[in-house]
């Protein structure tokens, strides 16, 4: 899915926390989203997902307007990520349970994305009894399980082991085919897991460029 933002405003009041002229985003790019505190980078992931409109402008995905249809192909994991009061594997096993995945189908997505992640040993654990490292690992798998064509990631990796960091950045790295918008505070995540650098300062776009460029 490729995704356009065209003179895109996002207002509280009359306070704009974000203006984007326009900015283009092309899937298989993993994004790194940078910018001080308050710059609108989660405003930015919760409009691409559907979860606030704009006030004025356009954001169209492969072209089209947002829908249902659209929605059923972008998850978004924020930076405190909300798991439902059931079992790890019932939380991974959700979105293709809606999705009205077989069962025995959907056991066997399930099974390898927690072997994926490392957290097979949690599968029936309560997932609100998990470490924060724990809990991030279980959002990542329950996002990743359907195979969505975007993912929008706040802060996936922050106040976590630096071995957690690592395991996540190699799955996201071998997410081919996906786009992936990764808001980071940390330069060298960015500079070891993104392709392009997509830096905000007070709401607005200042740059959009490749790694290098």
């Amino acid at each position: 899915m490729n995704i356009e933002l065209i003179n895109v405003q996002k207002c509280y009041g009359d306070k704009c926390v974000l203006e984007i002229e326009a900015l283009n985003l092309d899937k298989q790019q993993i994004y790194g989203v940078v910018g001080e505190n308050g710059a609108g980078k989660s405003t930015l992931l919760k409009l691409i997902a559907g979860l606030e409109a704009p006030s004025s402008g356009t954001i169209a995905y492969d072209g089209e307007s947002m829908s249902s249809a659209v929605i059923k192909r972008i998850t978004y994991v924020s930076q405190t990520p909300y798991l439902l009061k059931r079992s790890v594997f019932e939380n991974v096993a959700y979105p293709l349970k809606i999705r009205n995945m077989s069962p025995e189908r959907c056991t066997e997505k399930v099974k390898n994305m927690l072997a994926m992640l490392q957290i097979e040993s949690l599968a029936k654990r309560n997932a609100q009894m998990l470490s924060a490292g724990e809990t991030q690992k279980v959002a990542l798998a329950r996002a990743l399980v359907f195979e969505p064509d975007v993912l929008l990631l706040d802060e996936p990796t922050a106040n976590i082991d630096q071995d957690t960091i690592e395991l996540i950045e190699s799955v996201l790295r071998n997410r081919h085919g996906m786009m992936t918008l990764h808001i980071s505070h940390n330069r060298d995540q960015v500079e070891r897991l993104c392709d392009t650098v997509i830096k905000l300062s007070g709401g607005r776009l200042v740059q959009a460029a490749m790694k290098g460029t």
